[in-house]
């Protein structure tokens, strides 16, 4: 008996359960049929209820491919070149602080190129309704993502226009400026000063960059970028879409990789940044500098800088080695990697002692197991071997530097990187954000 009434008590609940989970499904959905009357309504009468009501109605949070899969047809009926010019309209006329949040929250169903209308048009209005500009900003900044690309995406008929952009970009700075602000927002329109006034001095360092003889450009199928024309460069392509660009300094150690691959619907951005972040966070043998967000030509990326001694390096990595009986040998007589780094530093036999166990692998690799992973690793640690036998012999300091910017656009990821011995990191640093300034992305 007591059998029977668990049985109904726990039929009744997966009920209810399932009841509850349809109703949230439906609820989550996104009524595209009645976006599209409201928005006619919208685009089609200057009628400030209408436009109320099509705000409440635009989503609060970025909705899922699958949803936007499903309003293609009536976003695409929003960016038509009629109903966007409309828009456009409308937006110069009206230009209140329920319009700008109306195109604030319009993002949050768009990608790529629909995104970046949206962007010029919001940035377009900036000069005529600076106030209402910061006054939107203030009411829907939990809502605006990309504050830095409404601020400086100029459209078209500026791309090649250095001059163009800077006094534009500077037209929008004085406007904002210029406007009385209760303090309360002083925090907006200074962030937004801030904003305009970095991507002011990019455009002029590109200007000088462009018109200086001792840099030359690169341009490939995807980006743009001036470099010293000191400085090698390498291409090495693989595939439809994968390139590599090295560009190293004659007689330099420092090199700069720009990397590009072709990115997947199903790559997770955010994942991706989070997991390089966190695979730093874990390395034992250097530490975290700072982690921040960046910008290259309007696309967002983010900036990881860290700080290493290529001596603790190679200790970590001799540690991963499982397969060789005298470099676990070798490395297990240390027990702590302050010996190790102490012995390396003041004994020159010790590193003689490791280059001879790794010759000796060289002449038996039949004799050990061998996998791509594991001979990357090898490589990794003879790299490491000849560094430290260098900077040994020239009584150079353990101390190095690497920087990595990755960024993501429509189609693909480009990722910066660069490293190398802590003095000469922090000499060439200035050079080297001067070339990672300068990089357009070519549509």
């Amino acid at each position: 008996m007591n059998f029977k009434k668990v049985l109904i008590g726990f039929i009744l609940i997966l009920i209810i359960f399932v009841s509850f989970s349809q109703n949230l499904m439906a609820r989550s959905k996104y009524d595209w049929d009645k976006f599209e009357e409201k928005y006619n309504r919208f685009i089609e009468k200057n009628n400030a209820s209408y436009d109320k009501e099509f705000l409440e109605f635009l989503p609060k949070r970025k909705l899922s491919s699958k949803e936007i899969s499903h309003g293609k047809e009536e976003i695409d009926l929003i960016f038509s070149p009629d109903n966007f010019s409309k828009l456009k309209e409308k937006a110069v006329q009206q230009g209140d602080v329920r319009m700008f949040s109306i195109l604030f929250r319009l993002k949050y169903l768009t990608d790529g190129a629909y995104s970046t209308h949206l962007f010029i048009l919001t940035g377009s209005l900036i000069r005529k309704f600076p106030k209402q500009f910061l006054l939107a900003v203030d009411k829907n900044f939990e809502h605006i993502k990309r504050l830095d690309a409404i601020l400086g995406n100029l459209g078209t008929e500026y791309v090649d226009e250095l001059k163009k952009q800077y006094v534009e970009l500077k037209k929008r700075y004085n406007a904002l400026e210029e406007v009385e602000i209760k303090s309360s927002l002083e925090p907006v329109k200074q962030l937004c000063l801030c904003k305009l006034k970095y991507r002011m001095q990019n455009i002029k360092q590109k200007n000088t960059l462009a018109h200086n003889k001792k840099y030359e450009e690169y341009t490939g199928d995807h980006i743009r970028l001036s470099y010293p024309e000191a400085w090698n460069k390498q291409v090495d392509e693989y595939g439809n879409f994968n390139k590599i660009i090295y560009f190293k300094e004659k007689n330099e150690i420092l090199k700069l990789m720009i990397e590009m691959r072709g990115r997947t619907n199903k790559e997770n951005k955010k994942m991706f940044l989070k997991k390089l972040f966190e695979k730093a966070k874990k390395l034992k043998f250097g530490k975290v500098i700072y982690y921040e967000e960046i910008d290259i030509d309007n696309k967002e990326g983010k900036n990881l800088v860290f700080e290493f001694n290529i001596i603790e390096q190679l200790y970590n990595e001799l540690k991963k080695i499982k397969t060789c009986n005298k470099l676990e040998e070798y490395i297990n007589q240390y027990g702590d990697v302050r010996d190790f780094i102490s012995d390396i530093k003041n004994d020159s036999d010790k590193l003689k002692e490791l280059k001879a166990i790794f010759h000796s692998i060289q002449n038996k690799e039949s004799s050990i197991d061998l996998n791509d992973e594991k001979i990357a690793l090898i490589n990794r640690i003879e790299g490491l071997t000849d560094r430290i036998d260098y900077n040994l012999r020239k009584d150079k300091a353990f101390k190095y530097m690497s920087k990595s910017i990755v960024v993501y656009k429509e189609n693909f990821k480009l990722r910066i990187s660069f490293y190398g011995r802590k003095d000469i990191y922090n000499n060439k640093i200035k050079t080297m954000e001067k070339v990672i300034n300068s990089i357009e992305f070519i549509d």
